[in-house]
């Protein structure tokens, strides 16, 4: 089933049942498509060969998955393809002797740190989740930030948030799909920067910046040879990293292939 805004109210909250079930009526983002839309498409971003293989064709072969492709530093692209032909990044394992990432097959002595790894991965797959969701916003008429800002204040809310990521990074190919904790691991910190972000209206409205803001990431971190996260911030500082990715991610065209994709009907 997908998780969306028609949820029942848990019994515990009946006090609330109510509200709850407005915000539910008058809501009308279905999580899981719009986590699976976003998600999809820049999991096929070179991340993985898996990724590919888990990713509707027309994602995969879209302008803005080919775009994301080209996009950021030749380091940042090494972080995102970490163990892309060892079976992705095994995540329960946490760091080696050395602080690098563990490959799902066992392999090791990688160059890239695990820390860096999760940082890297966790902010790009936010950025694009929330990029989804503002595509998503555009598309249903009617629905207002404001209704997914009441709404994920709630359990059920936040419980609809967590269930449709976990669905979308499950069928990634992003983390082994046998590895519940991989995936649960992954999504918590995915949940930890979107939600704050999902929750106040005003930074929600300015996850992409002012015009000269986004013009400055765009033409100087997401074009190659691009440049760190941390350079990048010293250009735009008062954009945080997610807002930064979250500018490459509209600037390949993301927005408008998760339009097509949620308006497909039976999808």
């Amino acid at each position: 089933m997908t998780a969306c805004f028609q949820l029942q109210p848990r019994p515990q909250d009946d006090a609330l049942a109510p509200k709850h079930a407005r915000l539910a009526r008058r809501s009308k983002i279905g999580w899981t498509k719009v986590a699976i839309a976003a998600l999809s498409s820049v999991m096929s971003v070179g991340l993985m060969d898996a990724a590919t293989a888990a990713t509707p064709a027309s994602l995969a072969d879209s302008p803005a998955a080919q775009k994301l492709n080209k996009m950021f530093s030749p380091k940042i692209q090494q972080i995102l393809n970490s163990c892309a032909q060892q079976g992705s990044v095994n995540l329960s394992a946490g760091a080696d002797k050395d602080g690098s990432v563990i490959c799902a097959n066992g392999t090791r002595n990688s160059s890239v740190q695990f820390n860096e790894y999760v940082s890297t991965v966790s902010d790009f797959l936010s950025a694009s989740f929330l990029v989804g969701v503002r595509a998503a916003l555009q598309s249903y008429p009617g629905a207002q930030m404001d209704m997914v800002t009441s709404y994920l204040a709630t359990p059920d809310g936040k419980a609809s948030l967590q269930d449709a990521l976990t669905n979308a990074i499950t069928t990634s190919g992003l983390v082994p799909q046998s590895s519940q904790k991989s995936v649960s691991f992954l999504v918590n910190r995915v949940m930890q920067r979107s939600l704050p972000i999902l929750q106040n209206t005003n930074k929600f409205s300015n996850l992409l910046g002012s015009t000269e803001q986004y013009r400055k990431v765009a033409n100087n971190f997401c074009k190659p040879p691009g440049m760190t996260v941390e350079k990048a911030r010293t250009l735009v500082p008062q954009l945080d990293a997610v807002q930064i990715y979250a500018i490459c991610v509209q600037e390949s065209g993301l927005s408008d292939e998760v339009q097509k994709e949620i308006q497909q009907p039976n999808k």
